[in-house]
């Protein structure tokens, strides 16, 4: 992701965020940018940094562009290269020998004695002490290049990205492969809701990582992770509202946005924990036959996707495993589902969990797990819910 200092973008109206985009004609710059870097592979990560940020502030000062948009590519391109450390005594080793002879003797003295009894030159052991330190390290650079336009479309995808982690909320239209898309926010964890719209259209509502009060980093990016997967489909749109330097700002994105598109939708979208639940499920047996629900139900306009049914001769339980949530989004969900009677349980993963300000029928539908669902206690939850009259199932559990 970009820092803030990073962030290339101009605002229209006092509100609209527009990003500023590379395109085919920041190729030449990016190019010539490239070769700098290639060159300074086999170089210290801090000789690096400094070569290439004056030199990149250059290439992209004489095609238009800011010192922002330049550190910002290497910033993506940065990710595929590795570090090594060069030294030819272990850092950790020549420290530990190093600063115990320095408690008791003179630095250069006791520089002297660890270079004789580790086998090495005195520069080099001085160069070892502290290589192991991240500036210090070498670059490497990757095994295989990437041609200008794909580091342009990666630096896009960034910088849209980047801005979503800074986000309240989101709305997103999908006309093509919904259902991945809903599997894939699914998958992540998203808070999000769904509805059906004009033209077989799904929109989707996601909330954003400021509407948490933990782990905000963490769902950010994985709020972020679901714009590739956008990319690959046709014809869809995105609002997102979002917060830069404390200022409300809205974004606009569609399908024109050049971004990459290098990712592929996933065929299977079922997390680990699901896949486990599912084993467990299975080995259950009568009274209880379990499904996975391939069907959405709808309730009014809106649209949910459970993962699975718990199919008894009494009655049907849904089941949804929830990632992140807010007392708001776990009770919205309940409550609709409950309107038109469909008996839900929600699993939350603990270690995502806020702390639980529920109550009344929130709670009775919610089952809270580490690691791995429990199915027994699964099973007598959903045996609870039997177990309520008719009425009470709409009107007093849910209600």
């Amino acid at each position: 992701m970009l820092t803030d200092t990073l962030l290339s973008y101009d605002v229209a109206d006092g509100a609209r965020v527009l990003p500023r985009w590379l395109s085919s004609r920041d190729e030449v710059w990016v190019r010539a940018f490239q070769e700098e870097m290639e060159a300074c592979a086999g170089m210290s990560a801090v000789i690096m940094e400094e070569r290439l940020r004056d030199v990149g502030v250059v290439l992209a000062a004489r095609h238009g562009r800011g010192a922002a948009v330049a550190r910002g590519v290497w910033h993506v391109e940065r990710a595929r290269w590795r570090s090594k450390i060069d030294a030819r005594v272990s850092p950790t080793r020549a420290r530990a020998v190093t600063f115990a002879l320095a408690a008791q003797k003179e630095r250069q003295e006791a520089l002297a004695m660890a270079s004789q009894q580790l086998g090495v030159a005195e520069s080099e052991l001085s160069h070892a002490l502290f290589a192991d330190r991240p500036d210090r390290r070498i670059r490497i650079a990757p095994a295989e290049p990437i041609a200008p336009a794909e580091l342009i479309g990666a630096y896009n995808l960034a910088l849209a990205q980047s801005l979503l982690v800074r986000s309240t909320g989101l709305t997103i239209v999908v006309r093509e492969h919904a259902r991945r898309v809903v599997g894939y926010a699914k998958l992540r964890g998203l808070m999000a809701t769904f509805a059906e719209g004009a033209e077989a259209e799904l929109r989707a509502r996601i909330d954003g990582p400021l509407a948490l009060f933990r782990h905000t980093l963490k769902y950010g990016r994985a709020l972020a992770d679901i714009l590739p997967t956008l990319a690959t489909t046709a014809n869809w749109q995105l609002r997102a509202e979002i917060v830069l330097r404390d200022q409300r700002m809205s974004l606009d994105l569609d399908a024109s946005a050049p971004l990459a598109r290098s990712h592929a939708l996933p065929r299977r979208t079922d997390s680990q924990a699901e896949k486990r639940l599912h084993r467990d499920l299975l080995g259950v047996g009568p009274p209880w036959t379990v499904r996975r629900e391939s069907v959405a139900i709808k309730v009014g306009r809106q649209l949910f996707y459970p993962d699975f049914a718990l199919v008894h001769a009494r009655g049907t339980v849904l089941v949804e495993l929830v990632g992140y949530w807010t007392d708001q989004y776990l009770e919205a969900k309940v409550r609709a589902l409950a309107h038109v009677g469909q008996r839900l349980i929600v699993c939350v993963d603990a270690k995502n969990a806020q702390k639980v300000a529920l109550h009344g029928p929130t709670l009775d539908s919610m089952l809270v797990y580490e690691k791995r669902v429990p199915a027994a206690a699964l099973l007598a939850r959903a045996e609870r819910l039997l177990d309520a009259r008719a009425g009470e199932a709409v009107g007093g559990d849910y209600a």
